[in-house]
């Protein structure tokens, strides 16, 4: 954790080295908001796997399996769009437990200051 030192939390014109006061906090919850991380949003699981195949690789992957299919290799061409497919679905299920993964551990960080009300 980071020690910060009074001099530098006191380097802002807008509070003392004692702090706010209650009805200073009071005001500034109510103007600005509660001092929370907003949640990350995301996008539906449909969108998140057809952005996987915005990848460079996967593209590139299709357009060889299309050439094949007019050149007569339909196997290749199978073989290949298989093993795409296989791939996004791996990476989405992968990013989508990582997701919740990291969803659970934010809940279970509160980050916290201690403060000393009216400069008490």
């Amino acid at each position: 954790m980071q020690q910060v030192p009074p001099a530098a939390m006191t380097a802002k014109p807008d509070h003392g080295e004692e702090g706010l006061t209650t009805q200073e906090a009071q005001e500034r919850l109510a103007t600005v908001g509660p001092n929370a991380q907003t949640p990350a949003r995301r996008a539906a699981g449909l969108i998140q796997m057809l952005l996987l195949f915005t990848n460079p690789l996967v593209i590139m992957l299709l357009i060889v399996s299309i050439v094949s299919v007019f050149v007569g290799e339909i196997v290749n061409a199978s073989i290949i769009a298989l093993m795409v497919v296989v791939s996004i679905v791996i990476n989405f299920v992968q990013t989508w437990h990582s997701q919740r993964a990291a969803e659970r551990l934010r809940g279970q960080v509160a980050p916290t200051a201690p403060m000393l009300p009216d400069g008490q």
